[in-house]
Formats: C-alpha cells, structure tokens, sequence
C-alpha cells in the first residue's frame, strides 16, 4: 500500500585562562572606588559622546549618506566618528559565526531579504553558570528588562559566568557591538542548571518550545570509565525520549573538546582521535555539533577547516555523528565581566549556540512560510540536507558530521518548498511504502539530493562493553532512488571499524537520517521510503513513524500530482501566469499572507468564503508565494505574475 502523503560535567570549552568574576568580587571592587572620581569621569564621558553625535551628525548632512549600511552578504558598516574630517567606520568583520554558515544572509539587510531574527523566540540554555542578565547585549529596552529569564532555582545563586554568557550571547546578542550579534538575535533566553537537565529539558519540552543549548559534559581529565566512549548509555536514551515525546522540541549538545589531550588520561585508547563522543552527543535525536575555524567563502570541501580540538565520533553502533559543524574557533561574544565587555573562546561550547540560533531562524522562516512550526526532525534533515560538504570528499565523514552547517541554502529549501524544491512531513504506516516522481537535469557538479530523517525513540541503553556494535536504531526506515537509468542509489553509511575511511553507499541500519546523492542528474527519478521490521512507538507497541522527506536539485520538477493528491485543498488560485488580478477561491473564511519567493511578508488580509480578487498589478513580474489559512488548514499556493 502506498501512503499519501553523576559523573562530573564541565565546560565544553578548549584549555585557556578563564578570569571571571563574580558579582561578590565586582561588589567589592565597586566598595573601593571613589564617588567623586566616577561622577568626574561620567560627567568627561558624557561630553565626549555629545561632540562625538554632533561631529556625525554634521557630516551626515553635509555629505548625504547614510549612517549605516548593510552589504549583500549582510555584512553591517557604521559610522562612528569624523576624525580631522575623515570618516571613521565599524565593520561587522569580527561576526565570523553568522557569516561561516550564511547566516547573515538571512539577518536584515541580507540577499534573501528575509529580515530575521530571534524575537519572539526562545532558547534553552542549559548551563554550570549564572549568565550576566544586565549585559547591554540582553538588554531589550530602556525599561531594563532583560532577555534572559532564570527558570531554575539552581541557577539564582550561582556568579555569573564568563562561559555561560558568551554562549547565551552567541545565541541572542543583539548586536549593540555589531560583531557580537548573536545568530539569532533579540531572542528570550530560559536559562536553566545542569544539575538537574534532564528534568528540566522535559519541562522545556512540555511547555512548547523549539530548543535547547548544552555546552558541557563530560570531564575526562577526572576520569571516566572507557567504555563511556561511543557509548549509547543511559543518559543518551533518556535524552532520545525526551526528543521523542516533545517532537518540535530539537536538543543541540557541543562534541566536546579532548581530541589533542584525551591520551593523557587514556593512554590505551589510541584511535587518532576517534570515538570520543559521550552521552547527550551520543544521542540519536540531538544535534552534536562540532567546531571548525571560520569560513568566509566556500568553493570545495577543503575549504572547511577542522579545529585541533573538536571530538570525533562514531558512535560505537557506528552512526554519524557528530552530525553539523561550525565555528568553534575565536568567536567574539559577550562576556560575564562588565556590562559592555567582550572576549573571544573557542571550542565547541561555542559552536554549539552557533546551531542552536541557527534552529530558531529556520523555524521562524519555516513558520512564517508555512503557518506552523516544523518538528524537530526536519529542521534536523534540513542542516544535515543542505551542509556544506566537508573533509575530503562529498560524503559524511565522522569528524564533520555532513559538513558546515548553511542556513542559506536552508531556508532557501523552505521558501521553495512545492516549487523548486520539496520539504514534507509524512507519516508511514507499517507495511507501507511511500513514492514519489520527481525530474531533475545538471551538470557533473551539480547533484540531486533526496533524504528522510525521524525522531527515532530510545533504544536500549548499553553499560560496561567498550565498542559494543548493538545497533540502538529502533525504527530503521530506508531509502532508495531509482534513476532514469534505472539504477538504485542507496544512502551514505560509514564503517565504525574504518573510521577514517570515505564513506560509501549502501543499505544505512543505523541512522535516523538518511541522504541519497546522485551527481548529474539527468531526467526522470522515483524516491522510494518503506522500512524493515515493525515500526514501533516508545513503549515497543506497533505505531506508525513520522518522518520528513526533502528534495532538491537541478531544474528540479516536482509531479504536482503526487504532491497534491497527498492533501485534500480548500483553497484554489488562478490564473496562472497571472497579469494584475489573481482570483482565489476559498470554501470557508481565511486569512492570507503574501510572500515573495524567498519568504518575505509583502500583503496579508482576509478573504470571504467563495471566490475573491486579489489586486497584483502593483508588484512586479515574478513568482509568488500565497499563504492562506482557514483555520482548519494551512495552505501555501504559488502565483506567477507576467
């Protein structure tokens, strides 16, 4: 049948010398100081800033330009003085995370005019330190308040942290010091112990939202027992069902930090800096992110850098992991020792906040596309589709994951989603297989790319067995496209006995995503997902897995008519191409917004059931996207102008 559609945890942050400061130690500095000595200056400050406005202020009129510009890369430049009459400029040349993996791009003033950021959204940070909540970074207005909430009792007493800060600006810095902005800026951010995180990620999860930081674990300079490494333990199931029950909810955990140290403490465990992978970042569900030195262009895999820090994987059952990487390596952010300082660290505690911004964005874009947000596995299929390749070859690999993570290509995937490229949430039944037709055409360089990813549920627990091979995939769903030569091209896979190795094809029984490469495509293509076994829910009972599929490619041609039969519309637009008028008819009340391609809001408004008129003539020729929703539904349509 078809379907229609307690061992000890720390910093994961490379060995350098950490000088915070507590508030205990700011007050009694602040005790010491002199009153008149601190109005004397503010007063000398105050006077300053006044001639320093004035100065800007008259070479902006005189010269007639803007205070502030923004570049097709996003990249920000502001006038900050006029020194003897020659202007001084601020460039955002220090925000090398937003710009290794595109981000910037999807930030106001970027190419893909999407005008995101994090407001309204909320991060989970999940930290061993107290984040400086007064930092002009997280300050959201002149009221005072603040973006950071402290919703753990743990949290209130303990000194702000220099580690914690950094990662909660990374995530949402509001780029008061343009190069400090966080990737997804402006966002809440819910700070939280890790004493007691898995409780909590549960609560987070429970309450609705879309995502969490952890940048720590395990400290192996104090000893672990050696089966740990690689090992799907009983934290790391517990995390994949906390994953499992909150589906929206994605859980991002730092690889860790101990690839140039780890023989110091295990001496017999030489593997060139393999299998070092612990815990959370075993997990099936999370994202593990490792950290890469930052990346201003992009042209081959060579061009990703690794850190000399960065824990690889596998896992010992052999999945892919860590799964995205990005960078990790002097990035600048705010810092927990004044309300204005800054610094820059390194590790993947900071590549990490890197990825779980970068989850807020898509489901922002994905939301405003779409009408919903999407689960957590398909913004998971979404960086692991669209990563830049890394290594040395197009393949995954276990020290990258799929590569630099590239949120420009991703939310490009979502804007074109039923156009040029396909995103869907499906769910498959037991005993059933989905297919789907698809054309494609391109060069030698260029490929088609056709994956499935799931939140599998927890597998069984492994204890005291180094390098146990017992596979921990509960739901193993598979994979296939047949091409117009009518060859099968299986998914990528790994050998956790080779690990450095290139991957190869063949039948993946480990991962829950899975990603078919095909190089110059050229016409007709049939995607083919079922699955082995008994599908099974999280108390081993038969139950359908929801899963996402993602397709993209070259002059890629979706059949409308596979697409469409998987979903019964109340909504139907015409004519297509259309000139100054497109006519929509709705079986019910709705409300519609209007998007360009990339995703950004130009109209919204209402219609009355039956047929209404929708007045175009004053936008220009090109492809629209037509979001209406019923209520009931939300459907996208896509309108051509001539």
């Amino acid at each position: 049948m078809k379907k229609r559609l307690l061992l000890i945890p720390v910093f994961l942050l490379t060995v350098c010398t950490v000088s915070s400061q507590t508030l205990e130690e700011r007050t009694k500095i602040i005790s010491k100081s002199n009153p008149t000595q601190i109005e004397r200056l503010e007063q000398r400050l105050e006077k300053n800033e006044k001639e320093r406005q004035s100065r800007i202020s008259a070479y902006l009129e005189k010269n007639k330009i803007s205070l502030r510009t923004v570049s097709k890369d996003g990249t920000v430049s502001e006038l900050v003085d006029v020194i003897d009459g020659q202007p001084i400029y601020y460039a955002t040349y220090n925000a090398g995370s937003a710009r290794t993996m595109r981000a910037n791009t999807l930030f106001s003033g970027g190419k893909l005019g999407l005008e995101l950021d994090g407001t309204d959204m909320v991060a989970g940070v999940f930290e061993g330190g107290r984040i400086l909540d007064t930092h002009q970074e997280f300050s959201s207005g002149g009221d005072g308040n603040s973006l950071i909430k402290v919703m753990d009792n743990n949290i209130k007493n303990l000194p702000f942290n220099e580690h914690t800060t950094h990662v909660a600006g990374t995530i949402s810095a509001l780029g008061v010091n343009s190069g400090a902005k966080g990737i997804a800026s402006g966002a809440e951010i819910h700070q939280y112990s890790w004493t007691n995180d898995l409780q909590n990620m549960s609560k987070f999860g429970r309450d609705g939202y879309l995502a969490s930081n952890h940048s720590y674990g395990l400290d192996m300079s104090r000893g672990i027992p050696e089966w740990y490494l690689g090992a799907y333990d009983a934290t790391a199931a517990y995390t994949d069902a906390i994953a499992y029950t909150y589906p929206k909810y994605q859980i991002v955990f730092a690889a860790g930090n101990d690839r140039n140290t780890y023989t110091t403490y295990y001496p017999t465990h030489n593997k060139s800096g393999y299998d070092l992978l612990t815990q959370y970042g075993v997990s099936k569900n999370t994202l593990t992110v490792a950290a890469i030195h930052e990346m201003n262009s992009y042209s081959s895999p060579a061009d990703v850098q690794m850190s000399n820090f960065s824990n690889f994987g596998p896992t010992d059952d052999g999945r892919i992991k860590p799964n995205i990487s990005a960078k990790g390596v002097s990035v600048f952010s705010p810092i927990s020792t004044a309300n204005d300082a800054y610094g820059s660290k390194q590790g993947t505690s900071m590549s990490a906040p890197a990825i779980a911004g970068a989850v807020l964005l898509l489901q922002k874009h994905y939301k405003n596309v779409n009408g919903d947000y999407m689960n957590s596995a398909t913004v998971r299929g979404l960086l692991q589709h669209t990563a830049f390749a890394a290594g040395s070859s197009m393949a995954p690999d276990y020290r990258f994951g799929w590569g630099a993570a590239n949120l420009e290509d991703a939310a490009l995937v979502i804007s074109n989603n039923d156009n040029t490229a396909l995103v869907k949430e499906l769910t498959l039944n037991n005993n059933e297989t989905y297919e789907l037709e698809f054309e494609a055409d391109g060069s030698n360089s260029e490929y088609v790319r056709v994956s499935i990813s799931w939140t599998d549920p927890a597998g069984t627990a492994i204890k005291d067995e180094i390098d146990s091979r017992t596979k921990v995939l509960v739901n193993d769903l598979d994979l296939r496209v047949i091409d117009a030569y009518g060859t099968t091209n299986q998914p990528w896979r790994l050998n956790p006995e080779n690990p450095s190795a290139v991957a190869e094809k063949g039948d993946n029984n480990v991962d829950n995503f899975e990603r078919v490469d095909i190089s110059a495509p050229f016409g007709k293509h049939k995607l083919i997902v079922s699955h082995k076994g008994t599908l099974v829910d999280d108390k081993g009972s038969a139950n359908p897995q929801d899963y996402t599929l993602i397709v993209t490619g070259p002059n890629l041609k979706l059949s409308s008519a596979s697409i469409e039969s998987e979903k019964t519309s109340n909504a139907s637009v015409y004519p297509i191409p259309a000139k100054n008028t497109v006519y929509v008819s709705v079986n019910k009340d709705a409300k519609y917004t209007l998007f360009e391609i990339l995703g950004r809001q130009i109209a919204s408004g209402s219609f009355a059931e039956g047929e209404n008129s929708l007045d175009v003539s004053s936008l220009a020729s090109g492809s629209y996207l037509l979001r209406i929703d019923t209520g009931d539904s939300v459907e996208t349509k896509k309108i051509i102008l001539e």
